[in-house]
């Protein structure tokens, strides 16, 4: 996934909302705040919920999707690495590393964008290209906590 094309657009409601919205692979995906704080968000496709981004009080940012198939969970822990350069590491609940996003901030456009750095693992593409949306909003809100957004 090594590559300099614009996979999809996440779009916020107005320039202060933690609420999102993209279209992949024919859904509508959705990510709205949980809770005043805005440390919890539901996920949904086509406005069925089928997951969650949780803050914790480490930094750390974990993701639960649900399984359509029969209904279990699969966790996945969203980690910042890096001072200067901005990174965010995927990791499995298995403890294996699947994919790491780096942030580069274009001023022109006074946008983030993401570039991508798949690793070693048996995820298909379209599964990979959709963590990268709940990525890259755990990304965009934990920049503008720190105040680097």
């Amino acid at each position: 996934m090594k590559d300099d094309i614009e996979r999809f657009e996440l779009k916020y409601s107005d320039w202060f909302s933690s609420d999102a919205a993209t279209q992949f692979n024919g859904q509508t995906i959705a990510i709205r705040p949980k809770n005043i704080w805005n440390s919890k968000f539901d996920i949904f496709k086509d406005n069925q919920d089928c997951g969650d981004i949780i803050f914790n009080w480490r930094g750390h940012v974990i993701i639960r999707l649900m399984r359509v198939d029969d209904g279990s969970e699969d966790e996945f822990l969203l980690r910042h690495r890096g001072i200067l350069n901005t990174r965010y590491e995927l990791i499995s609940a298995q403890a294996s590393h699947i994919l790491t996003l780096t942030a580069n901030y274009n001023w022109s456009k006074f946008k983030y964008y993401y570039s991508v750095d798949n690793e070693n693992h048996d995820f298909p593409d379209i599964v990979l290209e959709e963590f990268l949306i709940y990525c890259g909003f755990a990304a965009n809100l934990h920049m503008s906590r720190n105040g680097t957004l």
